[in-house]
C-alpha cells in the first residue's frame, strides 16, 4: 500500500496513468479503489490490544509490522483516505507500549526497528521525545539506516535545531559517500553494522534523503542521493515492493521541495531513419509526457537499426524503452540461486487411501477424475526469511479445496507444512513462509485431473521476498489426462 500511494502522487502530478490502456484517466480513478481496498484488508490484521499481525489470522501482533501498518494507514488519511481514528490511536497505543526503554539491553536490531517505530510516531504527529533522546544515547551501536531515521523524527517533531539532531546530521554527512553525479549513504560493510532484516542500499539511502530534505530542503549532498536512487533501478524497477515504497516517498519529498523547472523542449524520436514521435514538451504546451508505441512487425522490419533519442531546445529530455514480448518456449532447465526445487505429481488411490508410486513416464499421465498429490520439495543451505512459494498448476488439474474436518488426520498430515499461510487460487497455490530453516521441507496439495489432454506443468517459483535474487525454480514440462 505504502509505494502505492507514493507512486499515486507522482503519477498526479506528472499527468502519467497508472493503467497503461486508460490515456486519460481520471485523477486517482482505479487506484484509489485499490487503496481503499488495502485500507480495509490491511485493518482486518489489527489485534485486540491494537497491534498488528503478518496475517488475518495471526494469533498475536508484532512490533515491526505494527509500525510499518501505522506508517501505511496514517500516509492514507493524509491523502484523504478514510481511515478510522480509533484504529490509529490504538495501533499508537500499543506500539509506544511495545517500544523497549532504556535501550542499553536491546541488541543492535531491535534499536533499528526502534528508530523506525519512533519516526513513524513522529510522522502521525505523535512524537515520543522522550525515548527519542533515550535512544539517540545508543546511537554508536545503531546502523546508519536508523540513525537517519532518528534524524528524520527528531526534525518532524520540531527539534531540528536541537543538539541531538545537530550530531546526527553531522554523522550522515560524514557517512555520504560522493560517487560521480550520484552519492551513497556507506554500506554495512565499511561501517562494521550487522545485517538486518529489509536491509538494503535502496532503504538507507532513501532514509537519508529524507531526513536531508526534512532538515534543508537544498542541502548540497540531497541531489546526488536522489540521483543514487534513481540509477538503483534495475530495468525501471526496485528489487522489491518494500525498496520501492522507501525510494518512491523520498523522492517525492525531494521533488516537491526542489522542483524542477520545465523549459521546452522538442522531443524527437527515431527507428534508423524512421521517425516514431514528434512532440513539444514543457514551456507554453504545458505537455510533460508522450508516449509511441511501436508494434513488434515494426520493429523487426527495423532490425538492427538504432534507436534515437534526440533533444532540441534547453529543457531536460528524460526518456526510456521497454520491450515487451513473449517467449515461445517456457524454461525447461531448473534454477538454483539458493533453493533447490523439484516437482512431481502421484495418483491416489481415494480420500484417505494410500499416495502411489511416481510414473515412471516423461510426462505423468493421469486418469479423468483421479485425484494427484502434487508435492513440491525445497532445499535451502541457509536458513531464509519471508519466502514466498508459488506453484502454478497444470490447466488440465482443478486443486481441491478441502477442509481438515473433511479429510481428517489424514489430510491434515498430508499437507502438514512450515507455511504460515497457504492461497490456493484457480490457476495456482501460493505459500508464505515467514522462517525456512537449513535442510529440505515438503509443500503438498491435492488436485483432481478434470479435463483431458497434454497441458503445459509451468516452472514453480521460490524467492525470498525482501531479497528475490534468491530464488530457484523447476523446468517447465507437460503433464496428460486422459489416454495416451
Amino acid at each position: 500500500m505504502v509505494p502505492l500511494l507514493a507512486l499515486r502522487d507522482l503519477a498526479d502530478s506528472l499527468g502519467v496513468p497508472l493503467v497503461p490502456e486508460k490515456t486519460n484517466p481520471p485523477k486517482g480513478g482505479d487506484v484509489d479503489a485499490a487503496l481503499r481496498t488495502s485500507v480495509d484488508r490491511l485493518l482486518t490484521h489489527q489485534q485486540k490490544d491494537g497491534s498488528f499481525g503478518l496475517w488475518p489470522g495471526s494469533s498475536e501482533g508484532d512490533f515491526y509490522i505494527t509500525a510499518y501498518a501505522l506508517w501505511g494507514l496514517d500516509e492514507a488519511r493524509r491523502r484523504g483516505l478514510p481511515v478510522p481514528e480509533g484504529a490509529l490511536d490504538h495501533a499508537t497505543r500499543s506500539l509506544v507500549s511495545s517500544l523497549a526503554a532504556p535501550f542499553p539491553a536491546a541488541d543492535p536490531s531491535a534499536l533499528e526497528r526502534a528508530a523506525f517505530a519512533l519516526d513513524v510516531l513522529a510522522r502521525a504527529r505523535r512524537a515520543d521525545e522522550s525515548r527519542m533522546r533515550a535512544l539517540f544515547g545508543e546511537r554508536a551501536r545503531m546502523p546508519l539506516f536508523a540513525r537517519a531515521l532518528l534524524l528524520h523524527a527528531f526534525v518532524l517533531s520540531g527539534r531540528a535545531d536541537a543538539d541531538e539532531a545537530r550530531e546526527l546530521l553531522r554523522d550522515l554527512e560524514t557517512n555520504i559517500r560522493i560517487d560521480g553525479p550520484a552519492a551513497h549513504l556507506a554500506r554495512a560493510s565499511e561501517t562494521q553494522t550487522p545485517v538486518h532484516d529489509f536491509d538494503s542500499s535502496v532503504r538507507a539511502d532513501a532514509a537519508a534523503l529524507l531526513a536531508l530534505v526534512a532538515t534543508n530542503p537544498t542541502h548540497p549532498l540531497a541531489a546526488r542521493l536522489a540521483r543514487g536512487l534513481v540509477d538503483a533501478r534495475a530495468g525501471g524497477a526496485y528489487r522489491t515492493t518494500h525498496e520501492a515504497a522507501w525510494a518512491l516517498l523520498a523522492l517525492d519529498a525531494y521533488r516537491k521541495k526542489n522542483p524542477a523547472p520545465l523549459d521546452p523542449v522538442e522531443a524527437r524520436v527515431f527507428l534508423g531513419d524512421t521517425l516514431l514521435a514528434d512532440a513539444p514538451l514543457g514551456g507554453e504546451s504545458g505537455k510533460i509526457r508522450r508516449a509511441a508505441f511501436v508494434p513488434m512487425p515494426a520493429l523487426l522490419r527495423g532490425r538492427g537499426a538504432p534507436l534515437t533519442f534526440e533533444a532540441v531546445g534547453g529543457g531536460h529530455l528524460h526518456y526510456e524503452a521497454i520491450l515487451r514480448y513473449a517467449r515461445l518456449e517456457m524454461p525447461r532447465e531448473p534454477l538454483d540461486a539458493g533453493f533447490y526445487v523439484t516437482k512431481s505429481f502421484r495418483p491416489v488411490a481415494d480420500l484417505g487411501g494410500p499416495v502411489l508410486a511416481a510414473s515412471a513416464e516423461a510426462e505423468p499421465r493421469f486418469d479423468p477424475g483421479q485425484v494427484v498429490l502434487c508435492e513440491i520439495e525445497v532445499v535451502t543451505r541457509e536458513p531464509r526469511r519471508f519466502v514466498v512459494l508459488e506453484d502454478p498448476v497444470p490447466g488440465g488439474l482443478e486443486p481441491m479445496r478441502l477442509a481438515h474436518q473433511v479429510g481428517g488426520p489424514w489430510l491434515a498430515s498430508l499437507e502438514a507444512t512450515p507455511a504460515e499461510r497457504r492461497e490456493m487460487r484457480d490457476d495456482r497455490v501460493v505459500y508464505f513462509i515467514d522462517r525456512l530453516p537449513a535442510g529440505i521441507r515438503k509443500f503438498r496439495y491435492l488436485a483432481r485431473a478434470a479435463h483431458i489432454g497434454r497441458f503445459v506443468v509451468p516452472p514453480t517459483h521460490i524467492e525470498e521476498m525482501y531479497t528475490p535474487e534468491t530464488l530457484g525454480r523447476t523446468g517447465g514440462t507437460y503433464v496428460r489426462v486422459g489416454a495416451k
